[in-house]
């Protein structure tokens, strides 16, 4: 478990502003078969915990039903679902995420089912790559986290591997995505369609 400050230092890239209802952020990179659990700390964020996770069979970057790849984005858990007559693959507990999100759909990605789970009791450590698309983690570690992931506010962001933004960085990144923005609403407001097709933040 590693606890680190990362406020006035390097940030997560994917991570330009958060609403005050985000408490915690999960950040899974693939590439290390890892789930970072990230807390806000005054103005910045604070590294809580590091779980090892397993990802879909097939790797990341899912783009049609039944690929077995895990998706690539940001989501939210949107229930959490009684496993006990489920298939014991499923672990303890379940949170499906919002796969297809709308940028999913807008890219004509398929599929569903995608969900933060558990694994069969006495299985052993599972590869890092082996489900369906879904996030497994080892039960225990599971329940530990699952009073943190909070239904449709807390991000989920799904990566291959962590990208770090200086906090001038990140504030850069965070204007200009605002001023995009702005002219996006300004050119509907005014039924200015060209401009708006053009500055739209797809």
């Amino acid at each position: 478990m590693a606890e680190t400050s990362v406020a006035g230092h390097k940030l997560p890239a994917y991570i330009l502003q958060l609403p005050e209802s985000v408490i915690s952020v999960f950040i899974a990179a693939t590439e290390t078969a890892t789930l970072h659990r990230y807390e806000r700390q005054g103005g910045g964020l604070l590294r809580r915990e590091d779980r090892y996770m397993s990802v879909g069979e097939n790797g990341v970057g899912k783009q049609r039903a039944w690929d077995r790849r895990t998706p690539l984005g940001i989501y939210f858990a949107n229930d959490q679902l009684d496993t006990s007559r489920m298939h014991e693959k499923y672990g303890v507990t379940a949170f499906p995420l919002d796969y297809p999100n709308a940028w999913d759909e807008f890219n004509e990605r398929t599929g569903d089912g995608i969900w933060i789970h558990g694994m069969a009791r006495g299985g052993g450590r599972r590869p890092p790559l082996d489900t369906d698309g879904c996030i497994a983690l080892p039960n225990d570690e599971l329940l530990e986290l699952e009073n943190y992931l909070q239904l449709l506010t807390t991000p989920v962001i799904i990566t291959r591997r962590i990208t770090w933004l200086s906090p001038t960085e990140v504030k850069a990144a965070r204007d200009e995505f605002s001023a995009a923005l702005d002219t996006w609403v300004r050119s509907f407001r005014d039924g200015d369609w060209h401009r708006y097709h053009l500055n739209r933040p797809l």
